[in-house]
């Protein structure tokens, strides 16, 4: 059994969208998914959802958001994405079924791939710099090398996550490097797709870089 979690702020429309796929997978093994957000219009969008439960964080922050979450997830495994995504068809199950047959993996990754074109500036950056990524989990992977986990999708065992610092803005190389430091592997799954819209215009991507930049650079 796994547990989906799905951070998210009022992105109500790509919510939806992203349940509705949840919805229609053929997942061979059991699953819990949980949302995990401070808005009311994320609540309404869960109460479609019967199976699925609202957690309300304090907003907080996402670390705040996983810290609470933590203790109401199910089975061993669990797995983390954004609101604001959508998987390939069969992307979780993959991270899922390549952590369970490699017994020296702690947490394993997706591959992000982005939705926008590619005939402007802030397109091709998009693609240009998620194809370094890949390139450099896919080696990484082989060499058993450490790298980071996209927080866009990955998974891992719940009993090694960590207790996240509030202030920790890169909780996906937080996790990736705390489970690295207790002896297991990270993996890819490139076939573990996980589409996403990045930033159009330059204030949202220098606030992104910053973000990731410095989160990196708490953790060292």
């Amino acid at each position: 059994m796994f547990s989906l979690v799905i951070t998210t702020f009022n992105e109500p429309k790509t919510l939806e969208r992203l349940l509705l796929s949840i919805k229609k997978a053929k997942f061979k093994e059991e699953y819990k998914v949980f949302v995990v957000a401070p808005d009311e219009n994320s609540k309404k969008v869960v109460a479609k959802f019967p199976e699925v439960r609202f957690l309300r964080d304090k907003g907080k922050g996402k670390p705040s958001a996983l810290n609470f979450a933590l203790k109401y997830l199910k089975g061993d495994i669990a797995v983390f994405t954004d609101g604001d995504i959508y998987f390939k068809g069969g992307s979780v199950e993959k991270l899922i079924l390549h952590l369970r047959k490699n017994p020296e993996l702690g947490a394993v990754s997706g591959r992000p791939v982005p939705i926008n074109k590619r005939d402007n500036f802030f397109g091709f950056l998009a693609h240009f710099l998620t194809f370094s990524a890949h390139q450099w989990r896919k080696k990484a992977s082989a060499l058993g090398e450490y790298f980071d986990c996209s927080g866009y999708l990955f998974a891992c065992y719940k009993d090694i996550i960590p207790f996240l610092p509030e202030d920790c803005l890169a909780e996906d190389s937080y996790i990736s490097s705390w489970i690295f430091k207790k002896g297991y592997k990270i993996g890819y799954v490139e076939q573990g797709v996980v589409f996403v819209k990045f930033p159009t215009n330059l204030s949202d991507w220098l606030c992104q870089k910053t973000r990731t930049i410095t989160g990196q650079r708490q953790i060292r």
